[in-house]
């Protein structure tokens, strides 16, 4: 867990000093850690901030070496990981509303990205999976 938090710092002083290529190779790293290292946290909330630290490190890298695709890629991964979690713990309140709230953050950022990068484009049944609303449905309300 130490190793994970230090690879972060270390992605970040990378990211920090534009470096991005490095600090992306080390976003990586510290992803599979976050994901190895899941159940072994000792809390759920531990596990789930890892999860979305990293891969929102590894989306901005990502976005600075112009990686759009890779970088939503790296979202919609996160979404589905929650998404996967949600589903596993519908029945424990507590740990489903900080999994909503983890979702949402998921949903924002992929929300964001394609607002400021239109040209990256999300297939229909991850766009309605993500957002609860079809892409022309989307489409039509925002020509209003």
């Amino acid at each position: 867990m130490d190793f994970w938090k230090k690879q972060i710092k270390d992605g970040n002083r990378l990211f920090n000093s534009r470096q991005y290529t490095l600090s992306t190779q080390v976003y990586k790293k510290a992803l599979k850690r976050a994901c190895y290292l899941f159940r072994h946290w000792d809390s759920l909330s531990k596990s789930v901030d890892s999860l979305i630290v990293s891969h929102l490190s590894l989306c901005d890298s990502l976005l600075q070496e112009q990686k759009l695709e890779l970088a939503g890629n790296t979202l919609l991964q996160g979404h589905r990981i929650i998404e996967t979690l949600l589903n596993r713990y519908e029945l424990e309140q507590e740990n489903y509303t900080y999994l909503l709230k983890a979702k949402t953050q998921f949903t924002d950022s992929i929300a964001s990205l394609m607002e400021q990068n239109p040209e990256i484009n999300v297939c229909d049944c991850c766009y309605m999976r993500i957002f609860g609303y079809s892409k022309e449905l989307n489409r039509l309300s925002s020509m209003n």
